[in-house]
């Protein structure tokens, strides 16, 4: 305990103002919030476990297949199709960023070709590797035990950055593991986002511990995908955290070394190649990103106007969004809506600034962690429908909360 109260005495991530106590410290035996009469713990507990028993029981029935097809009428595992071939592609030593190579080792096993070239760098395409040797039914209930091994261990990291009252763990937990974004698409539709949501929350728990070279090293890992990366890095730089960037520069010569281990000098260069073309296909008129699925500022103008200058609004947001010096906690919450590039499943990471910037005690507060909750039930139906994506001005709303609220009550020079 020693060491954790010296880490939040030192660090600018979580640190109070010289003679302050943090509120949620205080309270911690009374209730943290004067909620509406019909939303009570017990009923968002009773929510919380239908909702993962539910999805549990379709899960299991999804492995009914027939013709390749579930009861449902979808693919078994959705997303993860492409990690599968993508790790049985670099088995048999073939090219995966070349055009037309993953989507026909998915025409031969029946499944649908994917509208998007693998946009994952060489080492994370290498772990899927020893998935792939397994048949796929098995493979992908591997990757389902290992995306919630993932989520409750990032839980567990980032529950004493919280420093939440131990009372509400277990209904912490459970709002965590129902957030649609980790039942329907990382669970049923087989997407990464346990990925990003385990490293980030190692890098979270080894900041707290004032371990920042280490942090930076964890960090590194979000190479995996970039995008992730375009609001947190530059946070670092103008708030001066230069030992996190020098452990994420060490990471990134480690990661650049195994991915030149997995697949050669080429095939990297190949996938720099790809990455240039996919970035400019997503800012282009004639994009084949299915906006309805990104809650990206650039994908939410080009939805609802039908023209893609959200690219422009890309940079002055940024900018504004920097000019705050956002702490880290700040940045991953920007990090959805502030970007070029974020599918519906990477809105699981928001669970990360959600849980640690909770204080409980206004309604303003309340109504937006309902509205980040309940929301994306319908989001994607309302976007495909209405060409409005619901989540987009949320995840703003929760960038902003993260920027005042957070401030007010945890001061840091």
């Amino acid at each position: 305990m020693g060491r954790l109260s010296s880490g939040m005495a030192q660090n600018c991530f979580d640190r109070t103002a010289p003679g302050e106590v943090d509120s949620r410290l205080v309270d911690s035996h009374r209730p943290m919030s004067k909620t509406p009469s019909l939303i009570t713990r017990e009923r968002v507990r009773a929510v919380c476990v239908s909702i993962i028993c539910i999805n549990a029981i379709l899960l299991g029935l999804s492995f009914f297949t027939h013709n390749g097809r579930t009861p449902f009428g979808h693919s078994l595992g959705g997303g993860c199709t492409i990690y599968y071939y993508t790790g049985a592609g670099l088995n048999q030593g073939l090219d995966i960023y070349q055009p037309g190579v993953i989507d026909g080792l998915l025409a031969r096993a029946g499944q649908a070709e994917s509208p998007l070239p693998f946009l994952y760098p060489p080492f994370f395409a290498g772990l899927f590797r020893p998935l792939a040797l397994l048949p796929y039914a098995p493979a992908f209930a591997v990757w389902i035990l290992i995306a919630v091994a993932a989520y409750f261990a990032g839980f567990q990291l980032l529950w004493p950055v919280s420093r939440l009252p131990a009372e509400y763990k277990t209904d912490a937990l459970l709002i965590i593991l129902a957030f649609v974004h980790f039942q329907v698409y990382t669970l049923a539709g087989g997407w990464q986002s346990w990925f990003g949501f385990f490293w980030l929350a190692l890098t979270f728990n080894l900041e707290y511990r004032s371990r920042d070279v280490l942090a930076g090293l964890t960090l590194s890992v979000c190479l995996y995908k970039p995008t992730l990366l375009l609001i947190i890095l530059p946070a670092l730089v103008v708030r001066g955290r230069f030992k996190i960037l020098s452990g994420f520069a060490v990471g990134a010569v480690v990661l650049v070394s195994i991915s030149l281990a997995v697949v050669g000098q080429n095939e990297c260069a190949d996938y720099a190649r790809t990455m240039l073309v996919a970035t400019g296909t997503k800012v282009s008129i004639s994009s084949v990103f299915p906006l309805w699925k990104y809650v990206d500022i650039v994908s939410f103008c080009s939805l609802l106007f039908h023209r893609t200058f959200g690219v422009w609004l890309l940079i002055p947001g940024a900018v504004a969004v920097l000019f705050r010096r956002p702490r880290l906690i700040e940045a991953v919450a920007w990090t959805a809506p502030v970007n070029l590039y974020t599918p519906m499943y990477d809105v699981a990471l928001i669970a990360i600034p959600a849980l640690l910037a909770y204080r409980g005690e206004n309604k303003r507060e309340q109504w937006l962690y309902y509205g980040l909750f309940c929301a994306p039930w319908v989001s994607e139906l309302i976007a495909h429908q209405f060409n409005f994506q619901l989540i987009t001005p949320l995840l703003i709303c929760f960038g902003l909360y993260c920027a005042s609220e957070y401030r007010t009550r945890i001061s840091c020079p």
